[in-house]
């Protein structure tokens, strides 16, 4: 042990995995190799303990972290900080993996894959390999945020009367200008449209002409808010929209939606509810809606079987989620 002491006197590294046990003997062992380290049991606590480190000048040289976490989804979470810090190590821990994982994530630079338990010899001579003469104080510019379609976005909600022609309301609504998307459903109303516009009173003319359309109901609608996201939150966000660009870079908006949900929240818990949902598979769009009090999510159909199921059953689990309804897309056109 007398090299490795040597050789990462000083160095800091930062564990994130749900279990206390790895945790407590990565913490452990690393200690006794004269580490420094921080540990944490999720996704945005190690956000925000990178953060902190950077606010003191510091930063940490090594990453460990679990595939799968309580909050994000492990690998969009893995990539987007590869996004924001291209030369720091990471050392990927899992229980369950397979050879198909093991090759996504030893595609990523600078990135290796280790399954439990954990052999600490083997991680020894894994983070032998690496320079360590990076940290994490100084990450990449963040690209700015997205610009939105246009200044005002919503969602417009419209009950289509099928017995008389729902497939030729339907095409009317879609055609209306300013319409970015428009998706049948089975819900509390049976048509979402997705509106980007350039003023409310645009988006005022837009209904009033969808009202005429023969067959169609108008019910309500719902503005698009801006996200109000810390520091930490903001700036990882900002860098993931590079990785949802690629991961989505098949998806046809208004053609891939599997479902929509909707999901009222404590305003006071947004940011996290917000940041883990936008990180999780299959999230084609999360907007914040209604004062800041809701979450319209799209999913999307370019993803395995059952992820609509498995974040309604994270949901289910989150502190702060009051209620959720799910809005599955059909097709009226046909």
């Amino acid at each position: 042990m007398g090299e490795m002491e040597v050789y990462v006197s000083g160095k800091r590294v930062l564990v994130i995995d749900e279990h206390v046990e790895t945790r407590r003997k990565l913490r452990e062992e690393l200690l006794k190799a004269d580490w420094i380290v921080d540990d944490v049991s999720d996704a945005l606590s190690g956000l925000e303990s990178i953060h902190q480190a950077r606010t003191y000048g510091e930063g940490y040289h090594l990453i460990i972290s679990a595939i799968f976490l309580p909050d994000l989804d492990g690998l969009l979470f893995i990539r987007t900080l590869r996004e924001q810090y291209p030369e720091i190590p990471f050392i990927v821990l899992t229980g369950y993996g397979d050879e198909d994982l093991k090759t996504h994530v030893q595609s990523q630079p600078l990135t290796v894959y280790l399954e439990k338990p954990l052999d600490m010899d083997r991680l020894y001579a894994e983070i032998g390999k690496f320079d360590l003469d990076k940290d994490t104080s100084r990450p990449l510019p963040a690209p700015p945020l997205t610009p939105p379609d246009d200044a005002v976005g919503a969602y417009v909600y419209f009950n289509i009367d099928t017995a008389s022609g729902g497939a030729a309301a339907y095409d009317a609504l879609r055609a209306l200008s300013g319409v970015r998307s428009a998706n049948a459903v089975r819900g509390e109303f049976n048509l979402v449209l997705r509106v980007a516009v350039p003023s409310q009173d645009a988006l005022d003319k837009l209904i009033a002409d969808a009202k005429k359309v023969p067959g169609a109901t108008y019910v309500s609608y719902e503005l698009y808010v801006p996200a109000m996201l810390g520091a930490s939150n903001e700036e990882f966000v900002r860098h993931y929209q590079t990785v949802a660009a690629e991961v989505n870079k098949d998806y046809l908006p208004g053609q891939d939606t599997n479902a929509y949900l909707m999901i009222d929240v404590d305003r006071y818990q947004m940011e996290r509810i917000y940041t883990s949902i936008l990180l999780t598979e299959g999230v084609y769009r999360c907007r914040v809606i209604s004062s800041g009090t809701k979450l319209m999510v799209l999913m999307s159909h370019a993803v395995r079987p059952g992820v609509v199921r498995h974040l309604l059953r994270k949901l289910a689990e989150m502190d702060g989620i009051l209620r959720v309804r799910e809005a599955t897309v059909i097709n009226v056109a046909e």
